[in-house]
């Protein structure tokens, strides 16, 4: 037990427990498109949208149906590779990219990718990048 609790504070899970709050099942693909696959070590967030959350994304507000995921596990730590699946996966599934932005806050890389789904619909992807921890979410915006 004391090995299972040092290991995952080794990978960051503490970190991506605190931002997000309990973390659930693992998941391949998004339940809002079921053709947009996941990166493998992807695991959904329970409860919705955390204040440390919507205090990093700034305009919470405007999007609705949120769905919340963190890499668990040693693919935590290559964020980078699981972010250009994921848009690879949007682009594939139809999806076009309308907006890109990267930022820094202290150790975190944030991204906001906007796509246009093939019904004409905004979605955001945002993920959050620090050493060990890599969470991203994915929501509609609001009519």
């Amino acid at each position: 037990m004391i090995r299972g609790i040092a290991l995952l504070a080794l990978l960051g899970w503490a970190a991506a427990q605190t931002l997000v709050g309990t973390i659930g099942a693992a998941a391949s693909a998004l339940a809002l498109d079921p053709s947009v696959r996941l990166p493998q070590g992807s695991y959904r967030v329970e409860g919705g949208l955390t204040p440390a959350l919507a205090q990093r994304l700034g305009d919470a507000a405007r999007w609705q149906n949120y769905e919340i995921y963190v890499l668990k596990g040693p693919v935590a730590g290559v964020g980078e590779a699981a972010l250009t699946r994921l848009k690879a996966s949007f682009l594939a599934a139809g999806y076009q990219l309308v907006e890109e932005a990267k930022t820094r806050a202290g150790k975190e890389t944030r991204v906001r990718l906007v796509f246009q789904s093939p019904e004409g619909r905004p979605v955001l992807l945002f993920a959050i990048r620090a050493p060990r921890t890599f969470v991203y979410l994915v929501a509609e915006r609001r009519p």
